[in-house]
Formats: C-alpha cells, structure tokens, sequence
C-alpha cells in the first residue's frame, strides 16, 4: 500500500466527504475534510467567511488547510470543490497523493445540493443551468486527478471499493 494520502477531489455533491470517511474508516487511515479544517481553523463557518471576506480569502485559507493537511501523515483528504481552481493547490496534491476524482452528472449532483444552506456558491448558481455552468469550468481541473470514478449509479461502499482497488496497485 502507497504511503500516499488518498485526495479526493470533484464539485459540490460528488460524495466526497462521505465517501472519504467511508474510506478511511476502511483503510485505518485519519480523514481530514478541508472545509472542516478550515472551519476548525477560523472558528466559523465557511459560509461566513464567503459573507464577510468573499471567495478569494476562502482559496487563500483552502491553500493554508491543503499545507497543512499534507504535512500530517498518510490521510484520506477531501477537497473543496473548487480547490483545484488553484494550479498550485492542483501541483501539490497531485505530487504528495493520489488524486481521485468523483464524478457525476450535473443533474445527480444538482439534485443533491439544491437544497443545502451550507454551500455558498449556490447563491450565486441557484438553477441548474448555472450549476451545471460551473461545474463545466471546472472539470479541465478535476480531470487531472490521477483516477476518475464516474459515481453516478455507484453506492458509497462501491466508490470506496473503488478506490480501495485503485490505490493499491
């Protein structure tokens, strides 16, 4: 088994932190959510840091929780969904782990988040349409992860299965 942590990467709705904990469960291995850890770290949310000090700050922050996750030993990492927006934070993770990235359909993953409080940018990209626009941008970035899962019509146990098989080769 690689002494690589395990990132998990994919937009909004994808499964990471489920599947993530799932995982490292799986793997005795520790799990660390970056928006947790960031939450952790500025003692508020993720939302209120959107609200008070916008989305450039939060990447700077997501940057910071991407160091200092990956000076901890061997981990299963879930990613932000926008944390690959950042060459650097994508060169990182890319060079300390294996990178997996959870992919779905805009409309499973629409169909997941839609109503969550918790997600700041679906203010901003509150119809499918828009959803499915940012997504768009982003999956050039998502798709430089090493694996690509397409969870779709997967079950939690299966994606970690997955990985579990993905990782160990």
């Amino acid at each position: 088994m690689s002494k690589d942590h395990i990132i998990l990467t994919g937009f909004m709705g994808s499964g990471k932190t489920s599947v993530g904990q799932l995982l490292a469960h799986k793997l005795n291995l520790p799990f660390v959510d970056l928006d947790h850890l960031i939450e952790q770290d500025e003692g508020r949310s993720i939302r209120e840091i959107f609200q008070t000090q916008g989305e450039e700050t939060f990447r700077k922050l997501e940057s910071k929780a991407i160091h200092k996750a990956l000076a901890e030993p061997r981990s299963v990492i879930a990613t932000g969904g926008g944390a690959l927006m950042i060459e650097e934070n994508t060169r990182l993770l890319k060079q300390r782990g294996q990178m997996v990235y959870l992919q779905a359909e805009p409309e499973t993953l629409w169909e997941r988040v839609q109503w969550n409080d918790d997600r700041p940018l679906l203010e901003k990209h509150s119809t499918l349409e828009a959803f499915s626009s940012l997504l768009q941008s982003r999956i050039p970035n998502y798709k430089q992860s090493h694996f690509i899962i397409d969870v779709d019509h997967l079950t939690l146990e299966e994606v970690a299965l997955c990985i579990m098989e993905l990782v160990a080769e």
